[in-house]
């Protein structure tokens, strides 16, 4: 579930959305990273992920930042339209996994005794793409 939550001006515009608790962007960047030479997703100090997304009109510049323990502000850069901005939010969406239910995974999880402590540590965790 996707809402407007703010201005929208040419070619800016920010969305928060709703993400699947627990969740915790730093850690699904960091997966999503996985090496530190990825240059393609950024994770700045202050928590905010940074891409650039190609495939639209112009390179879109996606910055998304955790608000709230279950959402998002999204700011979108570069879209020509709201058609566009859509489409924006749902890649933004999948790439970050934010609709990914985990209770079955948590449930086997707790039945294996080294994979349960690793899991409680990584709570928050969505499996990116």
């Amino acid at each position: 579930m996707t809402r407007l939550i703010a201005k929208s001006v040419p070619s800016r515009s920010q969305y928060a959305i709703e993400v699947m608790k627990p969740y915790r962007l730093d850690l699904t960047v960091s997966v999503l990273r996985r090496l530190s030479t990825n240059a393609v997703d950024v994770l700045t100090p202050g928590g905010e992920y940074v891409r650039a997304l190609n495939g639209f009109r112009k390179t879109v510049l996606v910055r998304v930042a955790q608000t709230q323990p279950a959402t998002l502000t999204v700011i979108l850069q570069g879209c020509a339209d709201a058609d566009e901005s859509v489409k924006a939010l749902i890649v933004v969406r999948r790439i970050l996994g934010v609709e990914r239910k985990l209770s079955h995974f948590y449930r086997g999880a707790r039945g294996i005794s080294w994979l349960w402590p690793l899991a409680v540590r990584m709570c928050g965790v969505k499996p990116p793409r």
